[in-house]
């Protein structure tokens, strides 16, 4: 189900039913079947093609849009063709739990990501190694370098390892002031491609877009930012930062991309 607001009537929301989506698994009886490469094949199948139009429409209409899912990382069996889709081509801003595990909801802003299956690759390279294997090839700001307090700030990192590596890693990304005169502002916190592409599932030298959302706090103050992206695994005595190299870091675990941004007065 889809809830994204109604042009005519601001006050209300407008709620959409989907189908069923054929890619689905309807319990964890169904047999698995293989993943393809490009998720939005999985919205296919259903008569008129109703859920893909759909987000398609939603895309070119609305700035955001909120999910109501009933599977989540507590059914690891099922597909989420929908999640799986807006969390590649769009950002997933946040994820509100319900006392019902099986009610999630989920805001996505519908900035558009760059193309995973375009010939083109990030707008900025950066040289940032994490633990020696796991490069940051680089970056997209698909909204630019201009913001006012309260915009959603969209960034799209470009990542590859350079082995397999078996133990999994949350990735974690800041908005920092470039003078260091106040904390950052913390985005969410989660492993790549919002958990469908977890670490340990990566092939060697394969590149993997990984899309990340804020919306930054109506009182943050004007000013010059920069983006502190970090690695880090949970171990038993609480989480452990892993070392990162390149032309621009701090503490020996953040790298600083080298893009600053501007937070202009409302």
């Amino acid at each position: 189900m889809l809830s994204a607001m109604n042009r005519h009537r601001t006050a209300w929301p407008r709620v959409l039913t989907l189908p069923f989506i054929p890619g689905e698994r309807a319990s964890e009886k169904d047999p698995p079947r293989p993943l393809p490469s490009h998720p939005a094949t999985l919205l296919m199948g259903d008569k008129f093609y109703l859920t893909p139009n759909v987000l398609e429409h939603l895309a070119l209409k609305q700035p955001h849009v909120w999910l109501i899912a009933h599977n989540g990382p507590f059914t690891p069996w099922a597909v989420r063709p929908i999640e799986r889709t807006l969390s590649l081509y769009h950002y997933l801003l946040q994820t509100v739990d319900t006392p019902d595990p099986t009610v999630r909801l989920l805001q996505y802003s519908l900035i558009a990501a760059p193309n995973p299956f375009g010939f083109g690759g990030p707008q900025v390279a950066t040289d940032l190694v994490y633990e020696g294997r796991i490069q940051l090839l680089g970056y997209t700001l698909p909204q630019g370098t201009t913001y006012t307090a309260g915009d959603v700030v969209a960034l799209s990192l470009y990542w590859q390892a350079d082995e397999v590596i078996a133990e999994d890693a949350l990735v974690a990304w800041f908005i920092a002031p470039a003078d260091d005169s106040r904390p950052p502002v913390q985005g969410r916190d989660t492993p790549p491609y919002d958990g469908f592409a977890p670490l340990s599932t990566w092939a060697a030298g394969v590149p993997v877009w990984d899309q990340h959302a804020l919306r930054l706090p109506a009182d943050l103050p004007p000013g010059d930012y920069v983006i502190w992206v970090l690695w880090y695994r949970w171990q038993p005595d609480g989480p452990q930062r892993l070392l990162v190299t390149g032309t621009e870091t701090r503490e020996g675990s953040i790298g600083i991309l080298p893009t600053r941004f501007t937070v202009q007065a409302p």
